[in-house]
């Protein structure tokens, strides 16, 4: 099971990170950036997908444009993630666990009926 968390951690961070990079070029490093790279991407896990900020607009009619160069990265980056961390990963998850209790019954139907 180990080397599916790591799996899932590393697509988790990978999105975390370009997204942040994405959204908000002009941040500073802080420590509170570790908790913003992985709390979003682990709740879009369970369905949040937060999306007010998946797509910021431009504010052009206040007189200071506030577009991100590179902004329609991140719904695009967002949907192969969710794809890989949902989809293929968690249910790749499942089906070991579901060969491994198949395994298991088997053996224990044996071990019965002798």
């Amino acid at each position: 099971m180990l080397y599916f968390v790591v799996l899932l951690l590393v697509v988790l961070m990978s999105f975390g990170v370009s997204r942040r990079s994405i959204l908000y070029p002009d941040s500073d490093p802080e420590w509170i950036l570790i908790r913003e790279i992985f709390l979003q991407p682990y709740f879009m896990l369970y369905g949040e997908v937060y999306a007010d900020q998946i797509y910021p607009g431009c504010d052009e009619s206040a007189g200071m444009p506030n577009c991100q160069t590179g902004r329609w990265v991140t719904p695009l980056v967002m949907a192969m993630y969710l794809l890989v961390a949902n989809i293929l990963l968690i249910n790749l998850l499942i089906a070991v666990f579901n060969n491994i209790f198949n395994d298991i019954n088997a053996i224990s139907h044996q071990v019965i009926i002798k």
